[in-house]
């Protein structure tokens, strides 16, 4: 899936913040990122970016890729986020 413009990423992040956080739940934390792998960076255009998901566990992982208003999701499992 093909990424998108920072500032659309951003908008879409703002305005969908709400349905990610109940459809992937549980949710513990998001941001935008580049959805392009670093070996391919040479390679990339402008339009690189998507929304990274971390999900507390696997429960909330969909099977199939997931896109809102075009922008690609990217989903990690990283457990719970702890403040220092």
């Amino acid at each position: 899936m093909r990424g998108v413009e920072y500032e659309k990423a951003k908008r879409v992040m703002q305005d969908h913040h709400e349905e990610i956080e109940s459809r992937y739940h549980p949710v513990a934390g998001y941001g935008i990122g580049s959805v392009v792998a670093p070996e391919h960076l040479d390679e990339a255009h402008d339009e690189v970016f998507g929304i990274h998901v971390f999900l507390e566990d696997a429960g909330g992982l969909p099977t199939t890729p997931q896109s809102i208003e075009g922008v690609p999701l990217h989903f990690v499992v990283t457990g719970p986020f702890k403040p220092f």
